[in-house]
């Protein structure tokens, strides 16, 4: 099954493909241009420009998030019960 990633915007009407968008921190005086119309986002340059791209998730992809959150755990179960100086656990 393939599987497409898509933006809906706030109106719950308009979307779009994720790929390629991007997500924009602008000024107050930048908002208030792109609200009256006296800027277009094109002509903003953003304080901060956050851009998505769309990566499907293979299986392999899917195999290697398993493996390694089983070994995260490992790693957080073994900071809860450090070993003391002989390396043995409590």
């Amino acid at each position: 099954m393939k599987l497409h990633t898509i933006v809906v915007l706030s109106d719950g009407e308009s979307w779009g493909g994720l790929d390629s968008s991007s997500v924009l921190a602008i000024t107050e005086e930048q908002h208030r241009g792109l609200c009256d119309g006296s800027l277009r986002v094109g002509d903003i340059a953003p304080v901060l420009e956050l851009g998505l791209y769309d990566h499907p998730v293979s299986e392999q992809a899917r195999a290697e998030e398993a493996y390694f959150s089983v070994q995260d755990q490992a790693i957080i179960d073994h900071c809860e019960d450090p070993p003391n100086d002989e390396g043995v656990t409590a």
